[in-house]
């Protein structure tokens, strides 16, 4: 806890000569991580020779004090960082910003860095308060005559700082998050990073239709749907055969997925190109997805999809909407903005 305090002692004993940036930024990193941000801030003053890491490691001790000094952290940044002002700075703040929801600050501070990728989001309503908080996009109406509609809204949550982490796209069924999807986006693409459904909505045929949504909203955009690495062996199943996505050239493992034969709800999963492929999975998603992995051919014989590789949508734009378009009808719903 006095870590800090030492090390400015330390400090303040070595000879003139030796009171470097380099050793001044030590103590501001004891500071910073004991968030002792008004003796970092007066101790930063007496540097003689501040650098990018000596502004960066005061401004986070002053966002470790607590929300309450956001606003310093921010002026001590505009004042001191000057030409440092790099991605760096600005997305540890638009982070800390984020966490206390105030996205205002958030949308200011990626503004001024230049990203353009978080608009000012007044123009939707907003549903909530606080953390818990979303923005609707619009409704997904089912007009089946099912016992099993799918009537939800469609609404965005900003990820901590959404330029750096990503844009949530929320299901919402009665007033209950079902699922997510994570995307990072920029002026000209959006890579979904991941899909998760609520263990007890799956089999619903959710995952198709949350995915072309977010596939009719790049394609309102005029923007690129592609993805990051995928490992999820279903999610690939469905990107790759359902909606026509493949993956670049050489990239990514080959496998094949077929239901288990021998234990209901299980996937099977084998591949003739990688000695170990059960490695690429935790315990919790080999658990969670149902797998099963196998030393020989699947019989009945699966599909082919490829994993641990990035997908990319047809080249033409209009047989990816066709595909989306057909997805829906199937479905028996439409998604309208509001």
């Amino acid at each position: 806890a006095h870590a800090w305090h030492d090390c400015l002692q330390l400090y303040h004993k070595l000879e003139s000569s030796h009171r470097t940036t380099f050793t001044a930024n030590i103590v501001l990193s004891a500071m910073a991580k004991s968030n002792r941000g008004d003796e970092a801030l007066e101790f930063f003053k007496t540097v003689r020779k501040p650098d990018a890491q000596s502004v960066l490691k005061t401004m986070t001790a002053l966002i470790g004090m607590g929300d309450d000094h956001l606003d310093r952290a921010h002026e001590f940044m505009v004042k001191y960082g000057g030409s440092k002002n790099n991605d760096l700075l600005i997305d540890r703040l638009a982070s800390a910003y984020a966490k206390t929801c105030n996205w205002e600050m958030v949308r200011r501070l990626n503004a001024g860095n230049g990203t353009g990728s978080f608009q000012p989001w007044t123009v939707l309503p907003k549903i909530g308060k606080g953390r818990t908080a979303y923005w609707k996009l619009g409704t997904f109406t089912n007009n089946k005559n099912s016992n099993d509609c799918h009537n939800f809204t469609v609404g965005l949550h900003p990820h901590r700082n959404p330029s750096k982490n990503g844009i949530k796209l929320l299901l919402v069924e009665g007033g209950t998050k079902i699922g997510f999807l994570l995307m990072k986006n920029n002026a000209t693409e959006s890579s979904l990073l991941g899909v998760f459904l609520d263990p007890n909505q799956r089999q619903r045929g959710l995952s198709k239709i949350f995915l072309a949504i977010w596939m009719t909203l790049c394609l309102e955009a005029d923007i690129t749907a592609n993805t990051g690495v995928m490992n999820k062996p279903l999610l690939c199943l469905t990107l790759q055969h359902t909606f026509g996505y493949t993956p670049p050239p050489d990239k990514g493992v080959q496998v094949e997925i077929a239901p288990s034969t021998n234990a209901p709800g299980k996937i099977v999963i084998y591949s003739a190109t990688a000695k170990s492929i059960a490695g690429a999975f935790s315990p919790g998603d080999i658990k969670r997805e149902g797998l099963a992995f196998a030393s020989t051919p699947p019989e009945p014989r699966g599909r082919v999809v490829h994993m641990k590789s990035c997908l990319f949508p047809p080249d033409d734009d209009d047989v990816l909407a066709a595909t989306v378009a057909k997805v829906l009808s199937a479905s028996g719903g439409k998604f309208d903005f509001d």
